[in-house]
């Protein structure tokens, strides 16, 4: 499987790619961004920057099996209307 895993943090990296690579999966690790927030900002992810960074992102996100997320549960935010959830 092709596993997008998205967070903020180089252990939780480090750690998912180690684990999903011995179970025979690809991970790309990949930061959270809307493609506008700067600074520490970045960590407050909001349904505008959810939806900013669904909108700009969501063909990529399209070509990965699964998305996981680690280290801060808001980087999950834009997915939930995937599964059809309303945050």
């Amino acid at each position: 499987m092709k596993i997008l895993h998205v967070n903020f943090h180089k252990g939780c990296e480090l750690d998912i790619e180690y684990v999903f690579n011995k179970l025979g999966h690809t991970v790309q690790s990949w930061r959270f961004d809307d493609g506008e927030t700067i600074g520490d900002s970045i960590y407050n992810i909001n349904y505008s920057r959810a939806q900013k960074c669904w909108e700009k992102y969501k063909d990529f996100f399209n070509t990965f099996d699964g998305i996981i997320t680690s280290d801060t549960c808001p980087t999950s935010r834009p997915f939930y209307k995937i599964i059809g959830r309303n945050y």
